[in-house]
């Protein structure tokens, strides 16, 4: 009796556990590859997205070697050839996922272009949809898929930013720029942070959305890395609220004028004024050194492109003017 009695209480414990959700199992198809783009390229792109979709932790993902081995046994071997959203459910059912993973990546000019959407096989619409404008090389266009991997793995109600925790993926590839984004819990003393740039429309003249700004303010701390020896670590300004310490370095910026004239091809280029300011602490009212720029970026279709291009071209005067400056000189030495 008391052996079934312990059976019996064990049995009610393991039903009362909660479930674990099921995680969704994804599918990722060959990026079709546009034009500047070597299908090589593409290839390595595609199985870089699944192990960054594999990195978020929330999602299981079918091997690219199944994938082709169960379309085989199918008849279905050009999965390639789909482009419309019903030939890739079709592809979905077949592989037996709940999403699917599709796009496309192109060159135009010296700017690469990356479009992705996420499909539900059981119902054919499009969850999620992401694009990025990436100016470089193309393993600028690997930094980003990181990014976009979180972005196709949001839950609703969920920041999508991309800013994916290291202690939920102990395994995943900690990358440049990525790594030093908002850090969980501040670091104190002796370090810079760049209060992360925000902008109005009221400014602009027109809605800035979250990945555009956080191009503006890639552009800026790239230069700030190169003129100062510390990380310059993105930050909120609320976030800031908890740094202490005459030895932290804020760095605020500031748009003073804004202005776009049209350009070829129906483009438009942007010219701005920018000051960049370094305080000591948080609590600092007047900057310890301010510097300000005048640039004009490439000129781009849209609103957001020319000044993100602006921003570029402020960061690489950030670079060249702040490098050569005794007092910058004389902070490295200070925070080191």
């Amino acid at each position: 009796m008391r052996i079934f009695l312990a059976l019996l209480i064990a049995a009610l414990c393991a039903g009362a556990a909660p479930a674990v959700p099921e995680k969704l199992t994804y599918a990722v198809l060959p990026l079709k590859s546009a034009q500047g783009v070597l299908p090589g390229e593409a290839d390595l792109l595609t199985d870089r997205l699944r192990n960054e979709l594999f990195n978020t932790g929330k999602v299981d993902v079918m091997e690219r070697d199944q994938m082709q081995e169960v379309l085989k046994e199918q008849g279905f071997q050009k999965s390639g050839a789909c482009t419309d959203e019903a030939c890739m459910v079709e592809i979905g059912k077949l592989l037996g996922v709940r999403r699917l993973v599709a796009g496309s990546l192109g060159k135009l000019g010296g700017l690469y272009m990356i479009n992705i959407r996420g499909i539900d096989v059981q119902s054919g619409k499009i969850v999620r949809a992401v694009s990025k404008d990436i100016k470089g090389g193309i393993e600028d266009v690997v930094r980003i898929l990181r990014d976009i991997a979180d972005q196709l793995v949001c839950n609703p109600g969920e920041t999508c930013d991309g800013q994916r925790s290291q202690e939920a993926n102990p395994a995943q590839d900690v990358r440049g720029e990525n790594e030093r984004s908002e850090p969980a819990a501040v670091p104190q003393g002796g370090k810079v942070y760049l209060e992360r740039i925000e902008f109005t429309k009221s400014q602009l003249g027109f809605d800035l959305d979250s990945g555009d700004a956080d191009e503006l303010n890639e552009y800026v701390r790239d230069g700030l890395d190169e003129a100062l020896d510390p990380d310059v670590y993105l930050s909120p300004k609320e976030k800031l609220s908890t740094v202490a310490g005459n030895q932290t370095i804020i760095v605020r910026v500031g748009l003073d004028a804004y202005s776009t004239r049209p350009s070829r091809m129906g483009q438009i280029e942007g010219t701005g004024t920018v000051t960049v300011s370094l305080y000591r602490g948080t609590s600092a009212k007047t900057p310890v050194y301010s510097i300000k720029i005048t640039a004009t970026g490439d000129r781009h279709w849209g609103q957001s492109k020319p000044l993100a291009n602006l921003f570029e071209a402020v960061g690489k005067q950030i670079e060249d003017d702040l490098g050569d400056v005794d007092f910058i000189k004389k902070l490295n030495r200070e925070l080191r």
